[in-house]
């Protein structure tokens, strides 16, 4: 079996992202929209923040590109609409959310 772990790029990670590369972890993965559970979304600015830092020790980042503040918004349309099922969700979750967040990154 061939494996690697990720880090977790979250406000309450970003001190501690060398320690983690260090231990071990390839990568570090960020979720712009919030993933639930204790992956808390970081802002815009912390992210640079933490880019920069992983730049230092030659580290990597991969994000999960969504704007949340089209997502939150379109997911409580939906809910309002009493929409439901697989549609309801990608209707929540329009192509220009992503494509934002990801011109965001390269920014």
């Amino acid at each position: 079996m061939d494996f690697a772990v990720w880090g977790g790029l979250t406000p309450a990670s970003i001190p501690h992202l060398r320690e983690m590369h260090e231990a071990g972890a390839v990568s570090f993965k960020c979720f712009m929209s919030g993933g639930g559970n204790d992956f808390q979304a970081p802002t815009l600015n912390q992210i640079r923040d933490a880019m920069r830092m992983i730049a230092e020790f030659g580290g990597l980042a991969g994000f999960h590109c969504e704007d949340f503040s089209i997502i939150s918004e379109e997911r409580e349309r939906v809910r309002a609409e009493k929409q439901d099922g697989r549609q309801a969700f990608l209707d929540s979750r329009p192509v220009v959310a992503e494509v934002l967040a990801v011109q965001n990154i390269i920014t």
